[in-house]
């Protein structure tokens, strides 16, 4: 429909790479990828009509050309209203999750440069996004702000650049052993979102796990068993970091719902020697850190006590 072998989007001295491509809801594309003409991987835009006419000029436009690297850019189109573009950004140093928001013509709504959807401690890589209905867009990365082999986390923003969860994310998945990584996202027939990954928590080779959760912030319940013998798994209660330690630890459980719950430390006698949470506590993850200096080296227990259920996770202390 247009010209022999395509037309050119942007022409320039330097290298390109990894475009990425939705529709601009107007018979047109919205076209963004990596950009080396500065040196460091910038993000560049180009609009192409249904005629092929470029928007942009063949230099195209810059969405971030901020300090350092941006890169693993994603593009998702909100209907006939713009698109988000998120990325990494190396900008501050670690990589962090950036985004943007451009209108029908290709504008820039957002601050030049964009806005961080998430500047954790450490490193935060390899965004996935979709928009729901309501024209929000959900994110989702891999997080190493707990540990150097990653978890998942999430966000949700709207159009205005507003965060509309907790400014640190929600933690999806958080399991012990070695890496998460890679998410992907989906929305489902039943408005939840749904995120898969690539899993190593069993330290030896990969597996894929998925994950569900609601626009409240709340990882949905899974069940397991037939529908007349059912058991929910509500909460989570996350092996210890480091284990085996020495002075400190650091305990994460996750509570899909409002509970009430009790995270106490016992030794191997049963005797409680330290309690660590106590009450009612919304859905969301929590981390708590272990102070064990003033105790023998030894194996303790870690006990979550969620209403009538409790998880149990044993943790060895050498001074």
């Amino acid at each position: 429909m247009w010209q022999e072998n395509g037309i050119v989007l942007c022409q320039t001295e330097s290298s390109v790479q990894f475009p990425a491509i939705v529709s601009d809801g107007q018979d047109g594309a919205f076209i963004v990828w990596e950009d080396f003409r500065n040196a460091n991987s910038d993000i560049a835009l180009q609009h192409v009509s249904s005629t092929g006419e470029l928007a942009f000029g063949e230099a195209a436009t810059f969405i971030c050309n901020a300090t350092n690297s941006q890169s693993d850019v994603e593009i998702v189109p909100n209907g006939d209203h713009g698109a988000y573009i998120i990325w990494q950004d190396s900008r501050l140093g670690d990589y962090d999750i950036y985004g943007q928001y451009i209108g029908q013509d290709g504008s820039r709504l957002w601050t030049e440069n964009g806005i961080a959807i998430n500047h954790s401690e450490n490193t935060q890589l390899t965004p996935a996004a979709l928009v729901d209905e309501q024209g929000n867009c959900f994110i989702v990365w891999q997080d190493k702000r707990n540990h150097s082999w990653g978890d998942i986390y999430g966000q949700v923003v709207n159009t205005t650049g507003e965060l509309l969860w907790p400014d640190e994310g929600i933690a999806l998945a958080t399991a012990s052993g070695l890496e998460q990584d890679i998410p992907v996202v989906e929305l489902i027939s039943d408005g939840n979102f749904v995120t898969s990954w690539r899993d190593r928590r069993n330290e030896t080779d990969y597996d894929i796990y998925i994950q569900k959760l609601n626009r409240d912030e709340h990882i949905v319940p899974v069940y397991i068993g037939d529908q007349n013998n059912k058991m929910s798994i509500d909460y989570q209660l996350v092996q210890n970091y480091p284990n085996p330690f020495n002075s400190s630890t650091l305990i994460r459980y996750t509570l899909a719902q409002k509970n009430n719950i009790e995270l106490a430390i016992y030794n191997v006698l049963g005797e409680k020697i330290a309690l660590l949470a106590n009450g009612t506590q919304q859905a969301g993850s929590y981390t708590v850190n272990w102070d064990a200096s003033g105790f023998s080296s030894g194996i303790y227990l870690c006990c979550l006590r969620a209403g009538n259920d409790i998880k149990v996770k044993r943790m060895l202390y050498l001074k």
